[in-house]
């Protein structure tokens, strides 16, 4: 490959800055930047021929140096003489990339030639690395492969090459950086690094005039209703101004309509928190009812006469008379005292009922009848207790004091069934030493006495 230009020269390393290693055709190798050299030599980049891998020959300032695709550059003669460009040493051929590479298989390739022919041996004095008869060979044998499929099998198209190449996209309304909010010129040139500033500049002012032509083109066509927008306007400010005063006294009508409304709003909120205290004393009368009728119950059950009323005279049979002995009784008393357990299971549910009410209206608010009626359910307390004592007391003595073999089984059922009763609502009171107290009264004192009493023989 040669060129009028200059002579062909090989790419050894590339580095940031565009400071390359050339390699001449006698061997000599350069290091500078190309850029110091356009400046000092008069030169320009586009005199610098490119030959890419692709076969394609381009200027210089129209590729991208420091990508894989620069294969040889064609330099002026000039350039061994340029100052910027320094002679190295066969070092500099150590560097990474293809041209390094590329030298050293040039340079191992040229030493077997020399061996094996002495006329090649004879003409590598010149040219010890033959690297423009190995530059021609390569673009020969690149050519001719790219070349070779055409009239060959479609099918082998398959096995060409494939370049990862930018797409071309012109630009036009849809594009997401002219729509964007706020336009980012960064990210604009990063996304157009394919095409060179001229080419950018050029598209973007064939884009600023179809623009123009546009808009233009637009004004033409609503021409004559923008003309005539001035025109018709006029006279609209005489009717806005009419159209003011119905306006005023729309504002006054709903203004004094948002006072009117104000106040019933706030006569309405004032009712319902009058309906709410209302509901609110209801359900205490209601709870003090309960009380009340509960009291009343209760002190009729425990045939207790009220201060306004004297008791039943139909709960006379269920009285509870505490003077009888267990072992006295018939079978009218045994029914009886088969009631009374029962019976003071209900008194004393109905009596935890009444505590409960009386505890909720306490804790609601503080209420005259509640502190008048307490004093009545103190004595129902004390007459339950009492009538309590009085049938566990009985009932464990009769136990107690009858012996087993006059016992049958089911009169002794019936007696543990009142004792289990009556433990049952010591339980539900809370009054478990009362309880204790009968016991001791009652069964261990009697033991007591007995034990103390019995001489030892």
């Amino acid at each position: 490959m040669s060129s009028g230009l200059g002579v062909p020269v090989k790419l050894l390393h590339e580095s940031l800055g565009h400071i390359i290693t050339v390699e001449l055709k006698t061997g000599q190798l350069y290091r500078g930047k190309l850029a110091e050299a356009e400046d000092n030599l008069n030169i320009s980049l586009k005199d610098i021929t490119v030959t890419g891998r692709d076969g394609r020959v381009s200027q210089l300032d129209q590729v991208y140096i420091r990508g894989s695709m620069v294969r040889f550059f064609i330099v002026p003669d000039m350039l061994q003489n340029a100052p910027m460009f320094k002679r190295v040493g066969p070092n500099a051929m150590r560097g990474r990339g293809i041209g390094t590479a590329r030298g050293r298989a040039t340079i191992m390739r040229a030493n077997d030639m020399a061996l094996q022919s002495p006329s090649v041996a004879g003409s590598s004095s010149r040219d010890p690395f033959e690297l423009e008869r190995l530059a021609e060979e390569l673009a020969a044998r690149e050519s001719s492969h790219s070349f070779s499929f055409s009239n060959g099998d479609p099918s082998d198209l398959d096995l060409l090459p494939t370049h990862d190449l930018p797409i071309y996209a012109p630009l036009s309304h849809t594009n997401p950086f002219f729509t964007a909010e706020t336009f980012n010129v960064e990210e604009f040139l990063l996304s157009r690094s394919h095409t060179s500033l001229q080419d950018l500049r050029s598209e973007l002012r064939d884009y600023h005039a179809a623009l123009k032509e546009e808009l233009v083109k637009l004004i033409n066509d609503d021409y004559e209703a923008f003309i005539s927008l001035s025109t018709d306007l006029k006279g609209e400010g005489v009717r806005l101004e009419r159209l003011k005063h119905p306006l005023g006294d729309l504002k006054a009508q709903i203004l004094e309509s948002r006072r009117e409304f104000r106040v019933i709003q706030e006569a309405i909120q004032t009712k319902l928190k009058k309906r709410s205290a209302l509901r609110d004393e209801k359900a205490f009368l209601h709870l003090l009812l309960k009380i009340s009728e509960s009291v009343t119950r209760l002190e009729s059950l425990l045939l207790i006469s009220s201060p306004d009323s004297t008791s039943s005279p139909e709960l006379g049979s269920i009285s509870l008379s505490k003077s009888g002995s267990g072992h006295d009784v018939n079978g009218h008393d045994e029914r009886v005292r088969g009631n009374r357990a029962k019976h003071l299971a209900r008194v004393a549910t109905e009596y935890t009922q009444l505590l409960y009410h009386v505890k909720k209206a306490q804790d609601e608010q503080q209420s005259a009848f509640v502190d008048e009626v307490q004093w009545r359910v103190d004595r129902i307390k004390s007459t339950l207790s009492s009538d309590l004592d009085h049938l566990f007391a009985a009932t464990v003595s009769f136990l107690t004091g009858v012996k087993e073999s006059k016992l049958n089984d089911v009169e002794k059922a019936k007696r543990m069934a009142d004792l289990s009763e009556c433990l049952r609502i010591y339980d539900i009171l809370g009054l478990w030493r009362d309880a204790e107290d009968v016991l001791r009264r009652e069964v261990m004192r009697e033991f007591v006495k007995k034990v103390l009493s019995t001489p030892v023989p």
